[in-house]
């Protein structure tokens, strides 16, 4: 097959039934052999980080709030729409300095050079 529909719906759902997390949570979503999709939720004062060189590229869609992410050196505030990528051997991280949760699709690409799975 050469696609998959990665329904996250439930995932959605579920998060919006219960109360939000007191700790960063990772839940994940989907799994293929190219890249692994996972849904984060950040709280208020949460963090996230991620080394591109451990997982190839990474990518982050916000879906709900506004957090500070820093992508190496540059720091960014991306809302509701935004997508941000990080290259492979870059760091990749997310602040939640808002008063509210925020929620992001995180799309970790595996690298397929050899010697990496």
């Amino acid at each position: 097959m050469n696609a998959v529909v990665v329904d996250i719906a439930a995932a959605l759902a579920e998060l919006e039934s219960r109360a939000a997390a007191d700790k960063t949570a990772l839940t994940p979503l989907a799994e293929t052999p190219a890249m692994t999709w996972q849904l984060l939720e950040l709280p208020p004062a949460g963090r996230w980080e991620a080394s591109a060189a451990e997982h190839g590229e990474v990518a982050a869609m916000v879906l709900e709030g506004i957090a500070t992410w820093q992508l190496d050196d540059v720091r960014q505030s991306l809302g509701p729409g935004h997508v941000i990528v990080a290259a492979r051997n870059a760091r990749l991280e997310a602040h939640n300095d808002s008063p509210a949760r925020v929620v992001c699709v995180i799309v970790f690409a595996r690298d397929r050079r050899a010697g990496h799975r």
